[in-house]
């Protein structure tokens, strides 16, 4: 069932820009931010194949390179669908490096917003380890509850304590 998570993170990203600077990372292996800016990226002649969050997330990318401006006071970061082959990469310190990126970054946010991937893998680990709160979309139900000390356990085993926030995208009537 769809929680509406990448929906949530435009909304959100959109309202904010208005009057802060905003960059919406998109590490979802799914790419539904970027396809929601296809257009943008296609006006701009963006080279989503060799500039995405994949490439940073390898090293052969700079971040400043491959962020695009999507509105006023707002970027975006795409992400490609050779994203889902990051988790399998041979690399060191893997969940440590959109961290060390962010060191590069030539602009000040006031928000960095990061749509991720529903599953555990080293793409949640790398968001998670930047992040100081997180959003969980999800449907008023039972197994949301198993999903919350799931994401519990794996923010332990990283030894990162965000803020953890619930928004209810959905309610099922039973």
């Amino acid at each position: 069932m769809l929680v509406g998570k990448s929906t949530s993170v435009i909304i959100l990203a959109t309202l904010l820009s208005k009057n802060n600077k905003v960059l919406l990372i998109d590490m979802d292996t799914q790419a539904s931010v970027t396809s929601y800016f296809y257009k943008t990226l296609i006006e701009n002649e963006f080279d989503l194949l060799g500039k995405n969050i994949y490439e940073v997330l390898k090293g052969n990318q700079l971040i400043n390179d491959v962020i695009i401006n999507a509105d006023n006071n707002f970027d975006l970061l795409p992400s490609y669908l050779s994203l889902h082959t990051f988790s399998e990469e041979p690399l060191s310190y893997k969940e440590h490096r959109l961290k060390n990126s962010f060191k590069y970054l030539k602009f000040k946010y006031d928000y960095i917003i990061l749509d991720t991937n529903p599953h555990l893998d080293s793409t949640l680990s790398n968001a998670l380890v930047v992040s100081k709160h997180v959003i969980v979309p999800m449907i008023a139900e039972k197994w949301t509850i198993e999903s919350l000390q799931l994401l519990e356990f794996f923010t332990d085993k990283l030894k990162l304590k965000p803020k953890v926030f619930l928004f209810v995208t959905k309610f099922l009537k039973k």
